[in-house]
């Protein structure tokens, strides 16, 4: 049974990520109907940077300190003055190299690059203050904090769109987004550093996250390499609309994954020592995640082009198909992020290391080939990759764990099922006539199906449930 810090933690959790995304997507698709695919793809270039550039910032000491159970007061004065200065010097050799940036992207971004680079110097100070409250999980301040700050940054970002600033309307939002966060932490958490740097803390904490953060620029010259040959090769259209195919898709996700991994990550540090306990955990997890999002992306592809026209308007309707591939690829991406947080776990980080290494190395084969195609190829490529981590990933977690591997991949019988069902709900789709009617009744025939497939395979679970709830009506 989950005890009760970690449901209040879980909750609080996608309170704060579902409410902050939820609001997030709002304001995406009030500028998104004012901004155009061709600014967005210039904010795709800017977003490369700074994604790769906040690696640093977080330098894996975050983990380190969640991981170190004897943490102290000086471990974490040693990660915020370490995480200061990294900001301090990646903000300066970001606003020097900007001008070879637009060079290389043949756009003249160099403005654009050093003004939201702000960004990184302020984050840098934030990072701590966040890995202080995710120890105690406590992250109910942290909700608060975020959704007050999407809010305001929100607004103004509307507000500079309207006026007809275009691409700085985007920025502003970024630069506000983080300043106010910082802003909030500083205020309620009551937390400033000692006066003392410590070099044997330093080489404790590195030691743990030096494996994680080269995992993380592994990874992050990885999901933004697609970004980057976009913006290089094709038009500033087509990595707008990938842009913002991304962000329905797979930013929504690591959203969902980082509420389950955030919180489990602590938790789960006390069964580092028991493999029995963490594999039955993990492979848990990662089937009830599974499940849960084959029936909502199923409902979404089905109705993808009303959706996206209706939400966005008539002018993103060619985003119909990439939103669709990156959706599907979505439902590996969950299961890829636990599977690693095992080896952060039993503190294997140089395990977590070599099989970051290995499936970026298959990744970007499989983009190699399939970037030549285009943005439709690109897509089809990290559907694929995706597909490939997770079994590489299953397989050195069983490894590790000793036990079962084809046994963790059983879960892809789900995947076969949810195929079957789309397909069967399109020629419903087809077939009827347009209307209403159609959409309704398709919808409830996706929730039906699932939902006699779900009591077949979980017949006996479901009633035990169901007996639970009855008897606490009663009482």
């Amino acid at each position: 049974m989950i005890n009760s810090q970690l449901y209040k933690g879980l909750v609080w959790s996608a309170i704060d990520k579902f409410a902050v995304v939820g609001i997030q997507i709002i304001f995406e698709i009030l500028m998104a109907r004012i901004l155009s695919p061709q600014e967005y793809g210039i904010m795709g270039m800017l977003l490369v940077v700074i994604s790769f550039t906040q690696v640093f910032i977080d330098n894996g000491f975050g983990s380190a300190l969640i991981f170190k159970k004897d943490r102290t007061e000086e471990d974490f004065s040693t990660a915020f003055y370490t995480s200061a200065v990294m900001g301090i010097l990646i903000y300066i050799i970001l606003f020097l190299s900007a001008p070879y940036l637009s060079r290389f992207y043949n756009h003249n971004i160099t403005l654009y690059i050093q003004v939201i680079g702000i960004g990184i110097l302020i984050n840098s100070l934030s990072v701590i203050y966040r890995t202080r409250l995710t120890i105690i999980i406590d992250f109910k301040s942290q909700a608060k904090f975020s959704f007050l700050a999407v809010v305001i940054s929100g607004i103004i970002g509307l507000i500079f769109a309207y006026q007809g600033f275009g691409i700085w309307a985007l920025i502003y939002q970024n630069i506000g987004l983080a300043f106010f966060n910082l802003i909030f932490l500083l205020i309620n958490l009551k937390w400033f550093p000692q006066y003392r740097f410590s070099k044997k803390s330093f080489l404790e904490l590195f030691n743990y996250g030096s494996n994680l953060l080269y995992a993380a620029i592994i990874n992050a010259i990885y999901i933004n390499i697609n970004s980057v040959l976009l913006g290089k090769f094709y038009s500033t259209r087509a990595l707008g609309i990938y842009t913002k195919s991304y962000q329905f898709t797979i930013f929504p996700v690591t959203v969902f994954t980082g509420i389950i991994q955030r919180v489990f990550f602590p938790y789960l540090v006390k069964y580092q020592a028991d493999y029995d306990e963490l594999y039955h955990h993990n492979n848990r997890y990662n089937k009830l995640i599974f499940i849960i999002l084959l029936p909502v992306i199923t409902i979404v592809i089905l109705f993808s082009n009303f959706l996206i026209r209706f939400v966005l308007s008539d002018s993103w309707t060619s985003m119909t198909i990439p939103f669709n591939i990156l959706l599907v690829s979505t439902l590996f991406y969950p299961l890829i992020v636990m599977n690693m947080n095992v080896f952060q776990v039993i503190g294997k980080t140089s395990k977590f290391l070599f099989v970051e290494i290995l499936t970026k190395v298959v990744g970007v084969s499989i983009l190699i080939i399939c970037y030549r195609y285009g943005l439709i190829g690109i897509c089809f490529g990290i559907l694929i990759q995706f597909m490939i981590q997770y079994i590489i990933t299953s397989y050195f977690v069983a490894k590790s764990l000793g036990k079962n591997f084809l046994k963790t991949l059983s879960i892809l019988i789900y995947f076969l099922l949810a195929s079957i069902i789309y397909f069967v709900s399109k020629y419903f789709l087809d077939f009827i006539e347009d209307g209403f009617w159609k959409f309704f009744i398709v919808f409830l025939f996706v929730c039906f199906t699932y939902s006699i497939v779900f009591y077949i395979l979980y017949k006996n679970q479901i009633s035990n449930i169901y007996a639970k709830i009855i008897k606490k009506i009663k009482i």
